[in-house]
């Protein structure tokens, strides 16, 4: 079975999520990638894009094709997300070709700042992994600098109280991957509507307590 060296920036760095999204990917470990950016796009999911002088910090994960599968639907490929092949460098220095999920036109021109779930999911994945939690900060601010401004303390205290525990964020996982698959083979309109409001981590905001929903759009 051939598998996938797959570079995650995003969400997908937390732990929790990937055991449940993709269960037979195996955690290769921590990364960067030269010359680009970590941004928030769209509705306010992460991406990455070229800036010299910059690093992306991220993980290495090795999936299978039925991992990959899922991850195209979550990620809403090809429409919303494309895949490329760039080179990432492990703690050795040792340069790693993996592939990448990066948000497609016109999506990726649109500053929007995350949800307070979707940040904190983000920022746990940093937190466990090692990763520099100032660089996701970074990008918050940057965002904030192109979207407009706001309190991201208060912005994201909004989310105290509505993520719920370790079980119910499990529970969370689960329902919407599940959604997802079901949604396989749906045609290209249905499966728009399905990326822009049943996202689970933006759901559970709307709704304001631990579990997630699918909104009809």
């Amino acid at each position: 079975m051939e598998e996938t060296l797959y570079f995650a920036y995003g969400s997908n760095i937390n732990l929790e999520q990937m055991e449940h999204r993709c269960p037979d990917a195996l955690l290769v470990g921590p990364v960067t990638l030269q010359n680009y950016e970590l941004q928030f796009r769209g509705s306010g999911f992460a991406t990455v894009a070229p800036k010299k002088g910059s690093t992306v910090h991220g993980l290495v994960w090795k999936i299978t094709p039925n991992c990959e599968q899922s991850l195209d639907r979550y990620e809403g490929y090809p429409r919303h997300y494309t895949k490329e092949t760039v080179t990432v460098k492990d703690a050795a220095g040792a340069e790693i070709p993996v592939m990448v999920y990066i948000m497609a036109e016109p999506y990726c021109r649109q500053p929007a700042l995350p949800s307070p779930y979707y940040y904190r999911v983000i920022q746990r994945g940093f937190e466990a992994n090692g990763l520099p939690v100032e660089s996701l900060q970074a990008a918050w601010d940057r965002t904030v600098d192109e979207a407009g401004s706001t309190s991201q303390s208060e912005y994201l205290s909004e989310t105290e109280g509505r993520s719920g525990n370790s079980e119910q964020r499990r529970r969370l996982c689960k329902k919407e991957d599940h959604q997802n698959r079901d949604h396989k083979g749906q045609d290209p309109n249905e499966q728009e509507n399905l990326f822009a409001g049943a996202d689970f981590y933006r759901l559970a905001d709307q709704r304001g307590r631990g579990d997630a929903y699918r909104r009809n759009q």
